[in-house]
């Protein structure tokens, strides 16, 4: 919900709280704040998320 919010309202913030940070350094920050505005600007029709390694089974 929160990843459709933020798309659909085009806002890079929201985009970047949903981001997992830890590890990036500065020089990576900067480029995936790049790609999450021009993600942001484009806007998106559709969207498949999937649940990351030890998310558990999925439910049906």
């Amino acid at each position: 919900m929160r990843l459709r919010v933020a798309l659909e309202s085009r806002d890079v913030n929201q985009l970047a709280s949903l981001y997992h940070w830890p590890g990036a350094s500065s020089r990576g920050a900067e480029s995936i704040m790049g790609s999450l505005a021009r993600t942001a600007a484009k806007g998106v029709y559709a969207v498949e998320v999937e649940p990351g390694p030890g998310a558990g089974p999925r439910r049906r």
